[in-house]
């Protein structure tokens, strides 16, 4: 039910009004969540960055670790959105697909707005980069898990 609660909030908040979200469901069964999973993931992910900036502590090699692990991050995501795509509806995958056009160009609006004063901004800019893409891996591993056979 969170999850369900979680995917229409996202959806509201991506759309802004433009659509109706109707998600049209079957009960879940009781399938695992990916929480344990995903905060795994997550940890994976900073143990990587953490040891990558160990070898190389200045800006330009913390953002070569934090890009480096984007690149695996972003890998996730685009499967994940494949994985959803192929569980949800006709209807559910256009809404989908709108949110996803959505949320790159908010990515991308957020990500470019750090002030552009000092060598700092491109590591804040590109670990924003990061952290909202190892998010929206999540977020749609989440949507598989509970549209997986209710579709």
């Amino acid at each position: 039910m969170l999850k369900k609660f979680i995917f229409a909030v996202l959806a509201a908040s991506l759309v802004f009004g433009a659509q109706e979200l109707a998600i049209k469901t079957k009960p879940s069964s009781n399938s695992p969540s990916n929480l344990e999973t995903n905060l795994e993931e997550r940890d994976e992910s900073q143990e990587r960055v953490d040891e990558c900036m160990q070898k190389d502590s200045s800006i330009a090699g913390m953002v070569g670790c934090i890009n480096a692990e984007f690149a695996v991050q972003d890998k996730i995501l685009n499967e994940n959105y494949k994985k959803a795509m192929s569980v949800l509806n006709d209807e559910n995958k256009k809404i989908l697909k709108d949110i996803q056009r959505k949320w790159v160009a908010y990515k991308e609006a957020k990500c470019a707005f750090y002030p552009q004063q000092g060598s700092i901004h491109r590591l804040d800019a590109t670990d924003c980069y990061l952290q909202m893409t190892k998010e929206r891996a999540t977020e749609l591993a989440d949507i598989v898990s509970e549209f997986e056979g209710n579709q």
